[in-house]
Order: C-alpha cells, then structure tokens, then sequence
C-alpha cells in the first residue's frame, strides 16, 4: 500500500496497535485520527500516545457511525472491524471524509474455503458479534470503492481488501 500522505482515520482503533506504523508513514506533520466506541480501549490508546510522545494523534469515543470526524483523510484503515464493516452508515461516515484520491485498507477474519474451523472461530469472536458476513465481509465496501482488491492470507483466514473512494453522485 503507498505511503499514507497527510492523515489517515484508524477505525475502531482499539488499542492503537496500528499507531507504530502509521506514524513511520505520515511522520510528525501529519495527523492520525482514531475511532473507537470502548472508552477502555481509548485509554488504553491514550496511554500508547502519551509513551511514545505523538502530539499528532486525535482519539474519538464514538460509534463510528455517529462518530463527528471532522477534518479531511487522505486514508483509512477498517483493522479486524468486521461489525463496522456490516454497517454500511458507519462505512460512509469514515469514506466520506478521505478523499477520492486516498486509500482504504481494510483486514480481517474471513471464512476460508474450507469453513470455519474451530480456532478461526474462536480467533474471530473477539473481532465479531456475529459470523452473518465472514464469507464476504467487504461486502458493502464493494459498493462504496473503485480499484478494490482482495488478497487472502493464512489458509484464507485473513483478508486484506484496498481501493479508493468512489466519488459521490
């Protein structure tokens, strides 16, 4: 994926896991915005922010839905979202605010070819509420991106699908 130019958008940032990287690709001029609904999670994301000293990180306790982003994205990143991804309103409130020249990645559990085995499963629960849209869980990203691609990894048990933003009618 190219460099992230300006600020990307970490939907349902958790922990802020993704911090690191993007950091290393926006550099101190740019700006990340993190979304996520657990006020526990954000503290724990507050927390890794003050540690490593970022003053370029924004932390939003929403659902991302509802979430009020505010400012233009150059990026977006949906990480093991899976429920978000089920949700085409919160899809357009992040797609909304990148521009149509930024990037989306989005990565998660999927079901493999061969079904779910008991360890996907229990892996992928703590990234679902429900399995409804693990054979396709870009599905409404599809209708929302152009150039989309899909590639699977770890026996089909992850996916990472990009594109950009399709312009709005």
């Amino acid at each position: 994926m190219p460099l992230v130019r300006e600020q990307p958008t970490s939907v349902h940032c958790g922990t802020g896991v993704n911090f690191p990287d993007l950091q290393q690709r926006i550099g101190p001029a740019g700006q990340v915005i993190g979304i996520d609904v657990s006020a526990d999670m954000l503290a724990l994301a507050r927390q890794r922010v003050r540690e490593h000293g970022w003053r370029n990180v924004t932390l939003i306790e929403a659902a991302v839905q509802d979430a009020a982003i505010g400012s233009a994205a150059d990026a977006a990143l949906f990480s093991f979202t899976t429920d978000v991804l089920a949700s085409p309103s919160a899809i357009g409130n992040v797609l909304d605010y990148v521009s149509p020249a930024g990037r989306i990645a989005a990565a998660g559990f999927r079901t493999p070819a061969r079904g779910l085995t008991p360890a996907a499963r229990r892996l992928g629960r703590a990234y679902a509420t429900s399995f409804d849209i693990f054979d396709r869980p870009w599905h409404h990203l599809e209708n929302r991106l152009t150039d989309m691609r899909i590639g699977t990894h770890l026996l089909g048990v992850i996916y990472i699908a990009t594109g950009h933003p399709r312009e709005a009618a």
